[in-house]
Formats: C-alpha cells, sequence, structure tokens
C-alpha cells in the first residue's frame, strides 16, 4: 500500500486471520498518513467501537468490528465516512448491504 487517498468510505481490513487483519488495519492508517510506524498506528487503534465516542472524534480506528452486531453504529459510522471521517475497521465479513459504503482491503 502505497498512499491512501481518503475517499467517503469505510475502509475495511478484510481477512479471517485477526493478525492478518490487525496488519492490514495498521498499514491503511501508515498509507493514510495518520501515523509513521506500526507502534504509533497500533497506539491509536481502539479495541472496542464502545470506546470511541463517535459523537466528538475526528477519526475512528477500530479492531474486529462486528457490523451486524449494531445497526444504529453501523449507520453512524456511514454517515461519519460520507462527511469525511476517516474510518478505519478491521472485520472478518462485510453485509451486502454495507458493501457499497466500504473499501475493502484484503
Amino acid at each position: 500500500m502505497k498512499n491512501i487517498e481518503r475517499k467517503c468510505k469505510i475502509m475495511v481490513a478484510q481477512s479471517n486471520d485477526k493478525g492478518r487483519r490487525e496488519e492490514l488495519l495498521l498499514k491503511m492508517i501508515i498509507a493514510a498518513g495518520m501515523a509513521k510506524l506500526p507502534s504509533t498506528a497500533r497506539q491509536i487503534v481502539s479495541k472496542s467501537i464502545l470506546d470511541v465516542d463517535l459523537d466528538t472524534c475526528f477519526f475512528v480506528a477500530v479492531h474486529d468490528f462486528n457490523f451486524s452486531r449494531s445497526h444504529l453504529i453501523t449507520q453512524k459510522l456511514i454517515r461519519m465516512a460520507i462527511q469525511g471521517v476517516p474510518v478505519f475497521i478491521s472485520a472478518k465479513h462485510i453485509p451486502n448491504q454495507v458493501l457499497q459504503f466500504c473499501e475493502v482491503y484484503y
């Protein structure tokens, strides 16, 4: 990944392997210019979406997000991405309804 343009989409690292998802997520954050080193990128990634205050944050970076768990949070993330807030997520599965709002990295 050279440079990632900040598109108005949720950027998703998708893989069945948890380690691979984390590696892709860190590379995406570095490529977007949010961090310089993987150790720095790891510090800004939240373990759960519940750890992020979605009303006041400037960006979202979350490990292992489940799109099917909360439709309200998913809709909020889509709205934030459309408004230009960088949203980085790692997920095992992306539902078809959400896929059109995502830029997927494998």
